[in-house]
């Protein structure tokens, strides 16, 4: 032992730093892989397709709107246009499970829809739907393992390691439905008299999404992507303070 603790004091810091910074690494990883899942702009125009489909089959019956077109979907450029997007709950919670508060904000994700209104009452809107979302999402980050040699083409596995076989699997899921609003910008009238264009897209929009979020993304549903392949991904560790206690990053 040494005479004094300094030495000591010097060598928990270093590796309390070194924690910290995979920590971070760690959380940035999650961030840009949700990121890439969810709001990458490739996505837009499934993202369009679907929502169009479902306006128009929301409105058919409708007294006051003959038909609706979502003719664009807005996504954001890259993660870190959104800092707030993702902040770590709970880092470890057991089998690679870590727990995340999500914010989307208004005016991120932002749908362009058309809409005409009836022949009694014919009228054409343009108007912009921003969908905003607030929840905790539970992330899942696993190795599976193949063979080695295992698989051909591309992404197959030539080396000899069983750990260099690894392809990284991600599971996401809400525990329960999340809080989804869709602010909606559109004034139409029919001479002098307001139609209520907003409010009923406004609804229609939300209940997509909810039925949408229900069925594929909230427990037992799940949504489960396998990436390239990975060496193993480790959980976060428990940091030590300077004086040699253990507790678990919050």
């Amino acid at each position: 032992p040494r005479a004094d603790g300094r030495g000591e004091g010097v060598e928990l810091t270093r590796e309390l730093i070194e924690l910290r910074a995979a920590a971070t690494a760690w959380e940035d990883f999650v961030r840009h892989t949700l990121f890439t899942m969810f709001l990458r702009r490739g996505l837009a125009e499934r993202y369009r397709a679907f929502l169009s489909a479902a306006v128009k089959k929301s409105v058919r019956d409708l007294d006051v709107i003959s038909s609706a077109e979502c003719v664009a979907v807005r996504l954001p450029s890259s993660v870190l246009d959104l800092p707030c997007l993702l902040r770590i709950k709970e880092a470890s919670l057991g089998a690679g499970i870590s727990r995340w508060e999500v914010n989307l904000p208004e005016n991120v994700v932002v749908c362009e829809l058309t809409v005409q209104g009836k022949k009694v009452m014919k009228f054409d809107c343009s108007l912009s739907a921003s969908v905003a979302l607030r929840g905790v999402l539970s992330v899942s980050l696993t190795t599976v393992f193949g063979e080695p040699g295992e698989g051909e083409g591309e992404g197959a596995c030539s080396s000899s390691s069983m750990e260099d076989c690894g392809r990284l699997v991600v599971g996401v899921w809400f525990d329960v439905l999340p809080d989804v609003t869709v602010p909606v910008n559109c004034k139409a009238k029919f001479g002098k008299i307001p139609i209520p264009v907003e409010d009923t897209v406004k609804s229609k929009v939300e209940a997509i999404l909810r039925k949408k979020l229900q069925r594929k993304l909230v427990s037992p549903e799940a949504v489960r992507v396998r990436l390239g392949r990975f060496p193993p991904i480790p959980e976060p560790q428990p940091e030590r303070s300077e004086e040699g206690r253990v507790g678990e990053k919050g």
